[in-house]
């Protein structure tokens, strides 16, 4: 006859069940974790790509936004330049008309006449000198407003700059969303061996194996909304 006594079968079969019924929790928790760090890490991949490509586009914004710059910039150098030369021959024109010298002093006004006409030919070839928010302001103003002409190009830079970090800050969290899920998967499979352990043993010590597991349960639950919520 065997001995065991039915309170205690009953209370085994009590305890099985409860604990197939833990092991069904947590499975159901796992597969859940898992299409959880499953979508962030698509979010992470889409994230990581989108860096890429604004980082590409920075960089062709930066590129052609300079050498755009430069061509202004060295427009502008130059007509200042032509311009002091221009004035100089007016001067030196003037001086010799007043001292007699006339065939000298046309000579020079000829050749700052030239000047005039080629600072007039170079102020189209820049948008400094024909877009009216750069251009200058009357007679008295001689230069372009550079200051504006630099906010301007450097705005969709900035943007995309912007931008470029912002995908990259997703993909980080993203990333460390992804890596958390998948540490918790890792402590939901800890549970699972120890619940295991539970239904191999008797006696009082598979009680602290489940409840190892159930505290690692409840771990890997307070992580997971942790990661959610916060993270």
């Amino acid at each position: 006859m065997d001995g065991t006594r039915p309170n205690d079968t009953s209370r085994s079969d009590r305890f099985h069940l409860l604990v197939a019924g833990l092991i069904l929790l947590v499975t159901i928790l796992g597969a859940g974790v898992a299409l959880l760090g499953t979508h962030a890490s698509v979010l992470e991949s889409q994230a990581t790509r989108g860096s890429v490509v604004m980082a590409v586009e920075l960089m062709g914004a930066l590129q052609s936004g300079s050498l755009r710059a430069a061509y202004d910039t060295d427009i502008v150098v130059d007509m200042a330049a032509k311009m002091m030369e221009t004035a100089a021959l007016w001067q030196a024109a003037l001086d010799l008309e007043l001292e007699g010298r006339s065939d000298e002093a046309a000579l020079y006004a000829t050749r700052a006449e030239e000047l005039e006409a080629e600072i007039l030919a170079m102020s189209g070839l820049s948008v400094l000198y024909t877009d009216e928010r750069y251009a200058p302001q009357g007679e008295n103003d001689l230069l372009p407003d550079l200051d504006a002409y630099s906010a301007d190009w450097r705005e969709p830079i900035d943007q995309l700059l912007e931008e470029q970090q912002e995908q990259a800050e997703a993909a980080d969290r993203w990333g460390d969303k992804a890596d958390a899920h998948t540490s918790v998967g890792t402590v939901l499979a800890l549970s699972l061996f120890l619940y295991g352990l539970s239904l191999a043993i008797r006696g009082r010590v598979r009680l602290i194996f489940t409840g190892v597991g159930t505290l690692l349960v409840l771990l890997a639950l307070l992580w997971t909304a942790w990661t959610i919520v916060v993270a």
